[in-house]
């Protein structure tokens, strides 16, 4: 399980993911000005600067705070940012956590969100003691179904019409990653 202490950084070599600074709001803010992330995203709508510098210096670090998920930045090599990815919806009875993450739209189709899903989700299995991991996508949202099988997720039928968006409940598919935790 989890210990107090600093956020991780993750990387698998290509891509790394690591605690969000203040120094990213403006990175942050001119990614979620893309339609698609405000399409298929719960970001606010429209996005404003005071929404980048409340989510990179509040929103995220609360979450690894209070230890109800984690949100890491996604970057590259050079620290350039490529997308966002976290564990959110922390179940540690039910011992599930739901995947969610947005991709900046010069980072597409170079396999970002798949990398970050698949590093997010080997780690959070252990550090979480989680048995299943899900993602939930729009149905209409193919590129993001087709992140989830990438990224080893297997589609599991609908969210039951129980998933929440901008306040709204709303039919999503349901992808689903059981953990395998090695020993040693």
């Amino acid at each position: 399980m989890t210990k107090p202490g600093e956020q991780p950084v993750l990387t698998d070599g290509t891509i790394t993911l690591r605690p969000w600074q203040p120094d990213d709001a403006e990175a942050v803010y001119e990614a979620c000005q893309d339609p698609d992330i405000q399409r298929w995203t719960q970001v606010p709508h429209p996005y404003q600067r005071s929404d980048a510098a409340y989510f990179v210096a509040e929103l995220a670090p609360a979450a690894w705070r209070d230890g109800t998920g984690v949100v890491f930045a996604v970057v590259d090599a050079a620290d350039v940012l490529l997308g966002s990815v976290g564990l959110v919806g922390l179940d540690r009875a039910a011992r599930t956590g739901e995947v969610g993450y947005w991709v900046a739209p010069q980072a597409r189709r170079r396999a970002v969100a798949s990398r970050a899903t698949v590093l997010l989700s080997r780690w959070a299995g252990e550090a979480f003691e989680l048995d299943r991991i899900q993602l939930f996508t729009d149905p209409e949202n193919v590129a993001s179904q087709a992140v989830a099988a990438r990224a080893g997720f297997r589609l599991d039928g609908d969210g039951d019409g129980e998933h929440t968006f901008r306040g709204e409940r709303v039919r999503m598919l349901r992808h689903i990653r059981d953990v395998i935790v090695t020993a040693g």
